[in-house]
Order: structure tokens, then C-alpha cells, then sequence
């Protein structure tokens, strides 16, 4: 089962190992209005094991699917993608407008879960 969860510093997914998720990912203006993604600007979101600090690197375990529908930003999870193992990772979501402005706009945390039902495709 796919929750997503508002928090005053970010978004938590919660995504069973091995499943789908696709998530929309509203982007605001700085009066709350929603701003609509056009075709000069680029959205792009990524999951590491842990947050990249000062000196740090960190795997990048999801390099995210994201397309423009409508002018909000659409991020597939694939099961392929979702198979890491259990346990809590990061993530945020960016977007570069047309003029050059770079902006990380959500943020939170991937929690994969243990499955039990596996689907085996032959």
C-alpha cells in the first residue's frame, strides 16, 4: 500500500518493496499558487541512501521518471526501481526553470517496506 505523508520538513513515501508508485509532485509559487511546469523548465528527483552534506557523497539508488502532464510533474517509482532493500531512504525533488533558476522544492524520506506476496514474471 503506497501512503504518502505531509510533515513540516518534508514528504514520507511508504512503498512496499517491489511495488509501483506514482506520485504527483506540485510544484508552488512563493504566494502558494500553484506554478505550471513548462516545456523550458526541467524537473528531476533522486533517492540516495543518505543526504549529501558538506564533502559528502552519497549512492544515488533511484535516478527518478519524471514527466510533465498537464504542467505537474508526475514521478514513477517502477517496481524494478523499488526492489532496494527495506529500510529508510532520500530523496528530493528540483526543478531548473527556463531562466536558469534552480530550485529543490520537496524533500522527505523513502521508506521501502519487506514484501511477503512476490509476483515472478517468467
Amino acid at each position: 500500500m503506497l501512503k504518502i505523508n505531509q510533515t513540516a520538513d518534508g514528504t514520507q513515501i511508504s512503498l512496499t518493496r517491489g511495488d509501483t508508485a506514482i506520485l504527483a509532485l506540485n510544484v508552488k509559487n512563493a504566494d502558494g499558487t500553484a506554478y505550471t511546469v513548462t516545456a523550458e523548465d526541467t524537473v528531476k528527483v533522486q533517492v540516495r541512501k543518505s543526504p549529501i552534506t558538506d564533502a559528502q557523497t552519497s549512492e544515488l539508488v533511484i535516478d527518478g521518471d519524471v514527466v510533465v502532464t498537464n504542467g505537474v510533474p508526475v514521478w514513477t517509482i517502477s517496481p524494478a526501481q523499488s526492489t532496494l532493500n527495506a529500510g529508510t531512504y532520500y530523496w528530493d525533488a528540483q526543478i531548473t526553470m527556463g531562466s536558469g533558476y534552480v530550485c529543490t522544492y520537496l524533500s522527505g524520506t523513502l521508506v521501502i517496506t519487506a514484501e511477503v506476496t512476490v509476483n515472478d514474471v517468467d
